[in-house]
Parts: structure tokens; sequence; C-alpha cells
């Protein structure tokens, strides 16, 4: 599956882009928005550097075309739902959940009402 133009635009302004490698929540290398270099254990000198714009565009351009959803296969997927009164319900819908077991995600966390997360094998 590939995301359209406006798909990658809303990740970008969602995600946040970050043009200097950095450690995700799983304590592994990325850079861009959300990109594995290499196995994620160890940065290569060659990425110990700034970014440009362009870059990091062409990083996002190359993974869509050439992975796609599917590079995501036995992942786990993280959602939040930030409200102005704290943490909301952030379980996807079934048309959703269905999407995310056929491209491979194994599982999803996702939050509560009452601020919990909730771990669902898929």
């Amino acid at each position: 599956m590939i995301t359209s133009e406006r798909g990658i635009q809303l990740i970008k302004h969602h995600e946040g882009i970050r043009n200097r490698p950095y450690r995700c929540a799983a304590g592994l290398w990325t850079i861009g928005v959300g990109h594995l270099i290499g196995d994620g254990k160890s940065l290569p000198p060659e990425y110990n550097r700034v970014f440009t714009k362009e870059e990091i565009d062409a990083i996002l351009k190359l993974i869509n075309h050439k992975e796609g959803i599917s590079s995501h296969a036995g992942s786990t997927m993280y959602i939040s739902h930030i409200t102005k009164s704290g943490v909301g319900l952030a379980r996807p819908c079934v048309r959703c959940m269905e999407l995310a077991r056929s491209v491979g995600i194994k599982e999803i966390i996702y939050t509560s009402n009452n601020s919990n997360s909730i771990r669902e094998k898929l």
C-alpha cells in the first residue's frame, strides 16, 4: 500500500520531523519521521549528522515506494488520544484493526478513557 502525498504531509505534521538521528521510545536509532537506521542498535558514523529537508523527504518517498506499509510486519502500533481534559479512548475501529492485521502488525496498544494502556494481540 502506498501512502498519498497528502498522507505523507499529515504524518509529517502530526509526528514531527527530526533532522538529526535520535533514539525512539524503544531506544532504537531513527531519523526523519520514525525511519529506523539499519537495525537501530548502533548509529553508523555517516548518519551522525544533520539531514536536510530534501534528504528527509527523499527517505520518506523511498520507504513509501519500496516498502509501503508492509514494512511494519511484526510491529506493535501505539495509539493515544489526548484531549483538553486528559487522555481519551483511542481504540481503532474494526476496519482499522483489520487493515493493521492485513499488513502484519501483531499488536496494538492504545489509551483508554481512564488513562490506562490496553494491549490487543491481532
